[in-house]
């Protein structure tokens, strides 16, 4: 007698390959896991485990590579201003700001020692 149960090896089988069918997911339950179940059992028990997956009860298989954080947007320029020459200090902020978001202070820093130089 097995001590998995019979919900535990169909999410064990699962895991392994998520678009197991209850045709070739049967024969596998026995063979790999020694649990014996019906056709029918195996194809609720595989809904019961999506749902639970899909509601992040536990954990689903890792079916591609993770997805990778999107890049931040780049700095937006600094609106022109009607002084002459020159543009407002709120704008400098507001590009400092967003250069933040990619850039740490202390390089950002370093940056303006190098243009005041």
């Amino acid at each position: 007698m097995s001590t998995m149960s019979k919900m535990d090896a169909v999410r064990a089988a699962l895991r392994a390959n998520p678009d197991l069918t209850a045709s070739t997911g049967v024969p596998l339950l026995a063979k790999e896991y020694g649990v014996e179940i019906s056709p029918n059992n195996f194809s609720t028990y595989k809904q019961v485990v999506k749902k639970e997956w899909s509601e992040g009860k536990s954990p689903a298989p890792q079916t591609s590579t993770p997805a990778r954080a999107a890049s931040p947007a780049p700095p937006k320029a600094a609106p022109q201003t009607s002084e002459p020459g020159g543009s407002s200090i709120l704008a400098v902020v507001r590009t400092l700001k967003s250069l933040l978001a990619t850039h740490s202070a202390d390089e950002l820093k370093d940056l303006i020692d190098a243009l005041s130089e």
